[in-house]
C-alpha cells in the first residue's frame, strides 16, 4: 500500500499549507460555492444541518480529482467536516452516505477521497477522530469491485479492527511474550484495569514512559492495585528490546506482540488503551498528555 501512504503524506502536506493560504487572502475563498443557511433556519443546529446536508450540491463529482485540484478538495473536505460537530449526527450519516453515492462511480476519485477521509477522521491528524464518520467510507472501499484485492483488504481489515475497538467491545486478547521469552495473554494477567501502552523504540515511547513512571498519582494508583500497566512493544521480542527492559517502570509489566497493529486498532505510538478487568475497553487511543492531565 506504498501508493496510499504516499497519497497520506501529500494530503498531511496540503492540510498544513491551508490555514497559511487563507490569512493571506483579504476574504475568505472556498473552491465551488458552499451552501448558505436560509434564513428560516435560527439556530446553530439547524444551520449547520442544512450546510453539512448541501455542502456538495456545487461540486462537480465527475471532475478527476488530480494534481492541479487536489489542495482545493482537500480544503473543502475539511470545511465539510467542520461542522459536523455542530451538525445532528443523524444528519451528518445521512449526508455521507449520500455523498459516498455520488463519488463512488469514479473509482479513482473515490479511492482519493478515502484517503483524505482517513486523515481527517481516522488518523493521528485528523481534524476530527470520528469512527463513526469515517467507517462508512472504508467499508464503501472494501466492498467496491473497482478497487484491486490489496486495496480492498486494507480497508477491510481496518473497518474489522475499528469495529473490534469501541468502547464497551471485549478487546482482542493479544499473545504477549516476555523478555524471558514466556508466553502469555492480556487475560491471563489479573488486573482490576489495564492500561495498556503500546510503544515502539522511538524516543518518544522512551519519553512517555519516564513522564508516565516518575507520575506520584499513577504510582499510588498501581501500587493500591486498582490498575495495572502493561507496556506492549509492538514487535518481536529482540535483544535490544530485552536490554531495555531493565530500565522500564519496576511496577510496571512489559511484553512484545507481533500481532498488536493487526488487531488492535492503534493509530500512534505511544498509545494508550484504558481497558477494564473483564476485557471491555473503556477508552481507546489516548495520548501520554492526556492520560498524565487526567491523572
Amino acid at each position: 500500500m506504498k501508493q496510499i501512504f504516499q497519497f497520506l503524506v501529500a494530503v498531511v502536506v496540503s492540510l498544513s499549507a491551508i490555514p497559511m493560504v487563507a490569512q493571506e487572502a483579504s476574504e475568505p475563498s472556498t473552491p465551488f460555492p458552499y451552501p448558505q443557511a436560509p434564513d428560516t433556519c435560527t439556530t446553530l443546529e439547524s444551520r449547520t444541518n442544512y450546510v453539512v446536508t448541501h455542502f456538495w450540491d456545487n461540486y462537480d463529482f465527475s471532475r478527476p480529482i488530480e494534481e492541479g485540484n487536489r489542495e482545493a478538495f482537500v480544503q473543502a473536505f475539511q470545511d465539510y467536516v467542520s461542522f459536523f460537530p455542530h451538525a445532528h449526527r443523524n444528519v451528518v450519516l445521512t449526508s455521507i452516505r449520500d455523498f459516498i453515492f455520488k463519488a463512488q462511480v469514479n473509482a479513482d476519485n473515490m479511492l482519493k477521497i478515502t484517503q483524505v477521509a482517513e486523515v481527517m477522521l481516522y488518523s493521528p491528524y485528523a481534524v476530527l477522530l470520528s469512527d463513526e464518520a469515517y467507517v462508512p467510507f472504508a467499508t464503501a472501499m472494501a466492498r467496491n469491485d473497482r478497487m484491486t484485492k490489496e486495496q480492498k483488504n486494507y480497508f477491510k481489515q481496518q473497518v474489522a479492527r475499528i469495529n473490534l475497538c469501541q468502547p464497551g467491545n471485549m478487546i482482542p486478547d493479544l499473545e504477549l511474550v516476555d523478555a524471558q521469552g514466556n508466553e502469555t495473554k492480556i487475560s491471563e494477567i489479573p488486573a482490576k484495569c489495564y492500561l495498556l501502552i503500546f510503544t515502539d523504540d522511538d524516543a518518544n515511547s522512551s519519553i512517555a514512559r519516564v513522564r508516565l513512571g516518575t507520575e506520584v498519582t499513577l504510582n499510588q494508583i498501581i501500587d493500591s492495585g486498582e490498575i495495572t500497566v502493561i507496556d506492549i512493544r509492538v514487535g518481536k521480542a529482540d535483544q535490544q528490546w530485552r536490554e531495555k527492559v531493565a530500565s522500564f517502570p519496576s511496577n510496571w509489566k512489559a511484553y512484545c506482540c507481533e500481532t498488536a497493529l493487526r488487531d488492535i486498532d492503534v493509530r500512534f505510538l505511544p498509545s494508550c488503551f484504558i481497558v477494564g478487568g473483564d476485557m471491555k475497553l473503556i477508552n481507546k487511543n489516548v495520548r501520554v498528555d492526556a492520560v498524565l492531565q487526567s491523572l
